[in-house]
């Protein structure tokens, strides 16, 4: 998985914001994810269209607003502040599992192939 993959910024995110939430950070200001979530470089519109499907999807909530100025050919993304939603907790924890389940998966399938090579 690259760096700058989809679901793999969505989990840096959902995952900072989360980490916050249980040192009693609720809201969290854009410039402290930017800095401390770990995030690739990527395109400033890539990562608004991500905040933006996450806050659509429910994901994550906070001041976040859509502004077209006049010359603006797309509407811009303005996050002053954001926070890990129940739904966003879910999906960690869903992705959690599945990690774990493919760990189990892969060992599964070393010792079933160990067993035959003994075989």
């Amino acid at each position: 998985m690259s760096k700058d993959d989809y679901f793999r910024i969505v989990y840096l995110i959902l995952d900072y914001l989360y980490s916050q939430m249980k040192k009693g950070n609720i809201y969290v200001e854009l410039d402290n994810l930017l800095k401390n979530a770990d995030l690739p470089n990527i395109p400033e519109n890539y990562f608004n269209e991500i905040v933006k499907n996450l806050f659509n999807d429910k994901y994550i909530d906070g001041d976040i607003k859509e502004v077209r100025y006049i010359h603006d050919r797309y509407p811009r993304i303005v996050i002053k502040s954001l926070k890990i939603t129940q739904k966003g907790i879910e999906y960690l924890d869903e992705n959690t599992m599945m990690k774990k389940v493919a760990k189990v998966l892969g060992r599964t399938v070393e010792v079933a192939t160990d067993i035959a090579g003994i075989i």
